[in-house]
């Protein structure tokens, strides 16, 4: 029975539990306790008595501390844990909590407790027994108190003691006491003057003024303020640097250090400024209470110290020290330029400053005004990106041809803005959170005020303006004036159109605008759309075309064999869906498209029949060789095969083509062949990669279906009588085979290996500039798709893979071309024993250090070590054997003596791998990480970019956990465009709003022992807190220098696709400038 149970209670036998049998309950057979149920008589209930078992007492009888302690220092305390009820316990365990307070009661809600420890018992105490503890601990620097309370039986799950719980607490006196150092900056040393924004060098003196620092402190960090006040305000201070400091021994009373470091002022300051240190920034008296543990842990990177005295000043006169970009000699064309002209801009920009730039790169940018200032109505023309330095009084000579916008006239103003910050407002580089409505500028993601060179005080005359007078273009008008297509043209064939596109406007195309793309569609109808017609080819127009001037081409198209029937041929010239085509031509745009006066009745040609008569091929050939295959096709039908068409061979391991039969080439063939004529093609071709063993050649003549032969369609395959042996040549062990490799040409070869093997294959290529790939399959051909290794490292001319653990059997090797044509020899071989590779090969001495050892023929089970022989020697605190090439193992390397270690692997026959100074123990570099990010710069709306983000480790330790988040900012929904669809429309796809991004990842995790029911794999990860939707994330136990990534995808206009499928016609009602509002 369950303990801890009394009283009456009731025992029930229940059949069919979960009702799982189909019952008729008869009245004879009702349960009298609960009749008006179904089934009642499945379940019966016995009452029963049950009285409550004598439980176990468990009671503190002694605690003895140690009677002086203070804090930092070991501590011991022991107790007595007697069972002083009538029950003995057996298999059960219970936690004894011990602390140290400044009450003698833990429920005094003033006292200051500290948790010294917690020590979970497994003990057999029979009723009256006893047993003694003892818990060996170091203090925290802060810990203080008069008493040591231990508690019995203090967390759950609890040892039943039924009414005796009031008695589990044990209590003696001690007296621990606490003294903390004192560290005071006792002077600072800085230069008599500076300049703002360069380097100074600064010392300062660190004195212990208190007790001797603890000597579990490693180290703690010294901060350097810049402050324009007297009083350090740290919102209006600058940090310009934090210093470690790591004493080669504790502290002690009237000690010292001096820390000597080169700060960098910060930048457009001038004046008397006061330079602040401040030691042991994080140093701390107020804990007074907590884990001893935690606290002691917390104290080894900062003093435990009064920080109260811990800063200092000295005063620094500072003189203004920053550049000063100015533009001048601003030249415009004098005589008035056409709207859509493409015109020279110069000027020149002169540092005027007081020093040189800083920076090397910025960007000038052309603006174009209705008046001389520059806001965010604006246009922008163009950019030069200025590179490298500009001294004291340089200047340099900016030369940019701009395009004037299409449609304008009048008085106008171009600007030229300095190191400008000011973007079109479509410009990936915007700050999208902020545009003013009606904007066409609008700031960059950089400082709005000091840009990218920061001239701080003379911000204020980076722009210049010059008067710019334009005059209107007279616009062109192409137009597609003639078209000429067949009455009729066969199906699977081609046709020829002829089409002529003039110049009728009043005005030449800009040389600007002097490309442009014709377009060609099939529709039914007379009535252009884009959407519903068939689009058949495009043709690139360039060197412009100047009025009453005209252009014709004739082009050669091929009839797609689904259609039949009149179809109208349209030409469209410089096509535009939404706002026209490249070439402005203002209120004449929409005449660009023109149909065929009468349609082209594409039709069947009257039936042939193409059939194969003979295939001759080599008996014998290798996977990858040159072989030569001949056909003759007959045309046995009665009417003519007319036209172009192709012909194509298969390789298979039968006599019926499927469409698994790889393809060996194809030929093509143009002419009239009439009824009992033929033809003979010969292809000259690589032998695809295939497996040894017979095959035969299948030839399918008009293999796209150009010719029509209704019925007789079945019969276009024919195979070769006589078998092709396909032979696979052996790669021999350890002797490099000589090849050549072709632009595109595949090699297959073949070895036979034995069980558990170390394979490795390497193709070694002449020629630096090729590309290949190495695919490797057991008992079957490997593709690019389906192997069992492939090599790991970049695509170039030289790859090469490892087979860790070879089965008994034939291994295939495909050699694969990807660019690029060389000789090459590739070698395969059988790794021995032995260490190839070790990373990373250096690490902190401090704590854990992972480390991955490669090389072959490591067995399960297989022991590694760090040795430096006479001095250390380290095994791992844990290490995993991943294959026999592979070992991952983590060392704890604290206090290691520094120096090159050898790395030694011992497999468990005994044999020993051994790479001598091969490892280094080095100081510990503090955790630092770098985060990488890519992905697509520019997505089309409706368009999913993948993006990578990366985080690798920079120190020589192993990082317990990295905080982090990536994500996208939330741009709202995008109203205006939503307001284009019907609403019938909206319902049917199933949204209210149109958001402009959307965000996924796979950023996933789970605790070790989290709620088995809680669906952990899909919780989403990302949030939306503060106008950012970010998915933040740990990782955990970084190894040393190694990167961990993952990805997440950014939707542009999630659903818009669905929307644009219903109503496609949603955006053709656009007025001139909306575009930008679905941007």
């Amino acid at each position: 029975l369950p303990e801890q149970v009394t009283g009456e209670w009731y025992i029930t036998p229940w059949s069919d539990t979960y009702d799982i049998v189909l019952e008729d309950t008869f009245d004879l057979n009702i349960n009298p306790d609960d009749p008006n149920e179904l089934d009642n008589n499945n379940y019966k209930a016995y009452p029963l008595k049950i009285l409550l078992t004598s439980p176990p007492d468990l009671v503190v009888t002694n605690v003895t501390p140690t009677a002086q302690g203070q804090g930092g220092e070991p501590f011991q305390v022991t107790w007595t844990v007697q069972n002083q009820g009538n029950r003995e316990i057996v298999n059960q365990s219970w936690v004894d909590t011990i602390y140290l307070s400044d009450r003698p009661s833990l429920d005094d809600p003033n006292a200051k407790k500290w948790l010294l420890g917690k020590v979970k018992q497994i003990s057999r105490l029979g009723a009256g027994q006893s047993e003694t503890f003892t818990l060996d601990t170091i203090l925290s620097p802060a810990a203080a108190g008069q008493y040591i309370i231990v508690e019995t039986n203090s967390e759950p799950p609890t040892l039943w003691e039924g009414p005796y719980t009031y008695n589990n607490e044990g209590l003696a006196t001690t007296n621990v006491t606490r003294m903390p150092a004192d560290l005071i900056v006792s002077s600072i040393i800085a230069p008599a003057s500076s300049f703002s924004g360069e380097p100074i060098d600064l010392s300062w003196t660190v004195t212990n003024v208190g007790a001797s620092m603890w000597s579990g402190t490693k180290y703690w960090y010294d901060e350097v303020w810049v402050s324009p006040d007297p009083t350090l305000i740290q919102e209006r201070a600058t940090k310009v640097g934090s210093f470690i400091y790591s004493p080669q021994q504790p502290l002690a009373t009237g000690d010292n250090y001096t820390q000597t470091s080169q700060i960098t002022l910060p930048r457009g300051i001038e004046g008397n400024y006061y330079i602040y240190v401040r030691t042991n920034f994080q140093g701390n008296l107020a804990a007074t209470a907590g884990d001893n543990q935690k606290s002691r842990e917390d104290f080894i990177e900062r003093g435990f110290e009064d920080p109260a005295n811990n800063i200092s000043r000295t005063i620094l006169p500072v003189v203004y020290h920053e550049p000063d970009l100015q533009v001048g000699n601003l030249v415009v064309p004098v005589t008035a330029p056409l709207s859509g002209q493409n015109i020279p801009v110069s000027w020149t920009v002169t540092n005027t400053g007081t020093r040189a730039t800083r920076e090397n790169r910025w960007s000038d940018r052309i603006y174009l005004s209705r008046d001389s200032s520059l806001d965010m109505s604006d246009l922008l023309l163009g950019e030069f990106e200025r590179q490298g330095v500009l001294g004291l009084d340089e200047f340099y000579e900016g030369h940019l041809n701009v395009i004037l916008p299409q449609g304008i006239s009048g008085n106008f103003s171009l600007l030229v803005f300095s190191d400008a910050n000011l973007v079109d407002v479509n410009d990936s580089r915007v700050d999208k959170w902020s545009i003013p409505a009606g904007a066409k500028i609008y700031f960059e993601t950089i400082s709005k005020t000091l840009a990218r060179v920061p001239e701080f005080f003379d911000e204020g005359n980076n722009v210049t303006a010059a008067f710019l007078p334009i005059i209107l273009r007279e616009p062109p008008d192409l137009r597609v004036t003639s078209l000429l297509v067949p009455e009729r043209a066969t199906i699977g064939q081609s046709f020829n159109l002829t089409y002529t596109v003039s110049n009728s406007g009043t005005g030449d195309t800009p040389v600007s605008q002097s490309n442009w793309t014709d377009l060609i569609y099939l529709s039914r109808d007379q009535f252009f759309d884009p959407l519903s017609d068939i689009y058949l080819d495009s043709i690139n127009h360039s060197n412009g075309l100047i009025k009453d001037n005209s252009y014709t081409i004739t082009k050669t198209l091929s009839i797609p064999t689904y259609l039949k029937g009149p179809f109208y041929a349209f030409v469209v010239t410089d096509y535009g869906q939404l706002s026209g085509g490249k070439v402005f031509e203002g209120s004449l745009e929409n005449n660009n498209a023109t149909s065929s006066t009468q349609p082209i009745i594409f039709e069947f040609a009257p039936p042939s029949d193409l059939q194969v008569d003979g295939i001759l091929a080599p008996v014998t050939a290798h996977s990858g060789d040159t072989v030569a295959i001949q056909w003759t096709v007959t045309n046995r039908g009665e009417n003519a095969a007319s036209g172009q068409w192709s012909d194509a061979v298969y390789l298979s391991l039968d006599t019926v083509w499927d469409i698994n039969d790889p393809l060996v080439g194809r030929l093509s063939f143009n002419g009239i062949l009439e009824g009992e004529q033929s033809y003979t093609q010969i292809l000259e071709t690589f032998l695809p990669p295939a497996l040894p063993g017979q095959y035969r050649l299948i030839v399918r003549p008009d293999i796209y279906n150009q010719i029509e032969e209704a019925t007789n369609e079945a019969n276009n395959f024919t195979t070769s009588a006589n078998p092709l042996n396909v032979m696979v040549e052996e790669l021999p062990l350890g002797v490099p085979l000589p090849t050549h490799l072709n632009a595109g040409q595949s090699r297959l070869y073949q070895v036979k290996l034995n069980a558990e093997q170390t394979f490795k294959v390497s193709l070694d290529s002449e020629g630096s500039e090729t590309k290949n790939e190495l695919f490797l399959r057991y008992n079957n051909l490997p593709t690019g798709t389906a192997y069992d290794a492939t090599n790991t490292e970049e695509l170039g001319p030289d790859p090469s893979m490892v087979i860790s653990a070879t089965d008994t059997g034939v291994y295939y090797i495909l050699v694969q071309n990807v660019f690029g044509s060389s000789p090459a020899t590739i070698k395969a071989e059988l790794l021995s024993f032995g260490i190839t590779d070790v990373m990373t090969d250096r690490g902190g001495d401090s704590r854990y250090v992972t480390t991955n050892i490669k090389g072959a023929q490591f067995q399960p089970g297989a022991l590694v070590k760090l040795v430096r022989p006479g001095i250390a020697e380290y095994l791992p605190v844990r290490y995993q054997v991943i294959n026999s090439t592979k070992i991952t193992a983590i060392f704890d390397l604290t206090e290691a003596p520094h120096g090159l270690y050898d790395v030694k692997v011992i497999n468990p026959n005994g044999n020993e791998a051994i790479v001598p100074y091969r490892y280094l123990v080095e100081r510990t570099i503090e955790p630092d990480v770098t985060l990488g990010l890519g992905g697509s710069r520019v997505l089309a709306p409706g368009e999913t970019g993948t993006y990578g983000i990366a985080v690798k480790s920079l120190t020589n330790i192993d990082t317990p956990y990295v905080h982090f988040q990536f994500g996208i900012p939330s741009l709202g929904d995008n109203n205006f465009l939503l307001s284009k669809f019907d609403e019938a429309v909206k319902q049917m796809v199933g949204i209210s709003e149109l958001p402009y991004v959307q965000l996924t990842s796979n950023l996933r995790g789970q605790p070790p022992q989290g709620a088995i029911d809680l669906p952990w794999a899909s919780l989403i990860s990302d949030l939306n807190t503060d106008g950012e939707i970010l998915a933040p994330g740990y990782i955990f136990d970084l190894p040393t220098a190694e990167a961990i990534g993952r990805t997440f995808n950014v939707l542009t206009y999630p659903q818009l696709q669905e929307l644009l499928k219903l109503q496609p016609d949603a955006l053709n009602d656009l007025l001139p400038g909306e575009e930008s509002k679905i941007a």
